[in-house]
């Protein structure tokens, strides 16, 4: 199924029979997946402006904080964290329609890592949430994020 122009569409996905199965297996169910192939739609300007606005989290160092304060380390961790997925992203909005190398599994990895590192599953607005802590989030890099998570978890 096909929505809008084409960018974000539905895949069914069911496993292959093995040959000689028996019959009175049932098929597994069809899992819907949706993905989103929209561009990221970030311009040069507004990738510009989001390296601005958090560039300084990469500068927040760890080696500033005690050996055993574990929340301070982790709070560095996860600031470095959204600034290579700021950079990733924006990176993948400068290529696009290139045959540039996408980022999208290292921005995958990125999300993996938030996850673990917050012992949950990290959302959208969640990274949304995050960033704004740091500095206000503009509403396209809102909108470029939750575009760009589709894209990623799937």
């Amino acid at each position: 199924m096909r929505i809008g122009r084409g960018h974000i569409c539905y895949h069914a996905t069911m496993a292959k029979k093995k040959s000689g199965s028996s019959s009175s297996r049932k098929p597994r169910q069809k899992r819907l997946k949706l993905v989103d192939k929209s561009p990221i739609g970030l311009t040069a300007e507004q990738q510009k402006q989001l390296r601005e606005l958090y560039s300084p989290l990469i500068r927040l160092r760890g080696s500033e904080l005690r050996m055993g304060d574990i929340e301070g380390h982790k709070a560095v961790s996860l600031a470095h964290s959204l600034y290579i997925y700021i950079e990733a992203l924006c990176y993948d909005a400068r290529v696009e329609g290139s045959s540039a190398r996408r980022l999208v599994s290292e921005r995958t990895q990125i999300l993996k890592g938030l996850a673990k590192l917050c012992g949950r599953e990290f959302s959208p607005d969640d990274i949304i949430k995050e960033l704004a802590k740091h500095a206000p989030v503009p509403d396209y890099a809102k909108n470029a994020i939750r575009r760009d998570y589709l894209r990623v978890t799937v």
